[in-house]
C-alpha cells in the first residue's frame, strides 16, 4: 500500500467513480484501476462493489476510507505546524547565554522577540562560552550569546553588542582614581 494508491482510493470514492477520479487527478482511467486492484489484491478484500457501471463502496471500502481520511488529515497538520515552524509561529528557541548576558542583554531582546514572535517558546540557559558553543555544535541550543573574541569555521558569528567595561575607584585611592591608561594593556 502506498500513498499514491491511498489518493487514487480517497478521489474514487470523492467522485463516486474511476472516469471522475482520473480526470480530478489527471490519470488514466486504467492506471486507477490497476492501482485499486492492486490495492485490493494485497488488503484481500474488495473495496468496492461494481453493479452496473456503478461503484457502491464495501465495509472493507469504509474501514480504508477512515483511515485514509485520518492520515490526509496528519499529513496536512504536519505540513502546517512545519511550515510554521519556519515562519517562526510556533516552536522552540533555545538560547544560551553568560550569567551576565542573561541578566542584562538577554531580557530586553527576548521580550521583543516574543511580541513578534508570541507562540514561540523561549528557554534560555546560562553557562560558560565552552560550554553553550559546545551545547550549539551539539544542538542542544539554536543560539549563544557568548563574548568576542571567537574564531570559528563551523558557526555563523554575528555581533551582537559593543559591552564597555569601567575600573570605578575609590577616593581614598587617589593614584587609581587619577589614572587613565589601558589597564588590560598594561601591567
Amino acid at each position: 500500500m502506498d500513498f499514491r494508491q491511498l489518493q487514487m482510493f480517497n478521489a474514487v470514492v470523492e467522485n463516486a467513480g474511476f472516469t471522475a477520479a482520473s480526470q480530478q487527478l489527471h490519470v488514466a482511467q486504467s492506471a486507477i484501476s490497476r492501482k485499486i486492484k492492486l490495492l485490493e489484491e494485497e488488503l484481500g478484500q474488495p473495496l468496492f462493489n461494481r453493479v452496473n457501471k456503478r461503484i457502491f463502496i464495501t465495509p472493507a471500502g469504509e474501514t480504508l476510507l477512515r483511515h485514509t481520511r485520518r492520515i490526509f488529515q496528519e499529513l496536512q497538520h504536519a505540513s502546517l505546524e512545519i511550515s510554521e515552524l519556519t515562519a517562526m509561529k510556533r516552536g522552540v528557541l533555545r538560547i544560551g547565554s553568560g550569567m551576565s548576558a542573561c541578566m542584562y542583554l538577554l531580557p530586553l531582546v527576548i521580550e521583543k522577540f516574543q511580541a513578534r514572535h508570541p507562540k514561540v517558546k523561549v528557554e534560555v540557559m546560562t553557562g560558560p562560552s565552552e560550554k553553550v558553543i559546545s551545547q550549539i555544535r551539539n544542538n542542544l541550543l539554536d543560539i549563544g550569546v557568548v563574548p568576542l573574541p571567537l574564531e570559528s569555521t563551523d558557526l555563523q558569528i554575528v555581533p551582537l553588542a559593543k559591552e564597555e567595561m569601567v575600573l570605578v575607584a575609590s577616593p581614598r585611592n587617589a593614584l587609581l582614581a587619577k589614572r587613565r591608561s589601558n589597564w588590560a594593556g598594561s601591567r
